[in-house]
């Protein structure tokens, strides 16, 4: 099984995160986080991830799993939630995301 960390944005949708082997696990997520939360404004684009910068080290809380944990059908990520025992495909989500399809 290959391992994952699993968080769910500001936005709602549900980030699944893949690193690289042998990337400081730490240091890694939390870039990751920064750039997937960071303003979309011109002075938020603007800003660069710095590892001393406390405030870029936080974001929303990332939990570790494996990619069996993930459902199979991908064809609707965005309907996907965090829910304890991994992420589940939201039946009402889906089926809406079909219907604009």
């Amino acid at each position: 099984m290959s391992k994952c960390f699993c968080c769910t944005l500001p936005n709602g949708k549900v980030a699944v995160i893949h690193l690289a082997p042998g990337q400081d696990e730490t240091l890694a997520l939390a870039k990751t986080m920064f750039e997937l939360t960071r303003p979309t404004t011109p002075a938020g684009r603007a800003e660069h991830f710095d590892p001393a910068n406390p405030a870029h080290r936080r974001g929303p809380q990332v939990r570790q799993m494996d990619d069996a944990d993930l459902p199979a059908d991908r064809s609707v990520r965005d309907a996907w939630e965090e829910h304890p025992g991994g992420v589940r495909v939201n039946v009402v989500k889906a089926g809406e995301i079909r219907a604009r399809r």
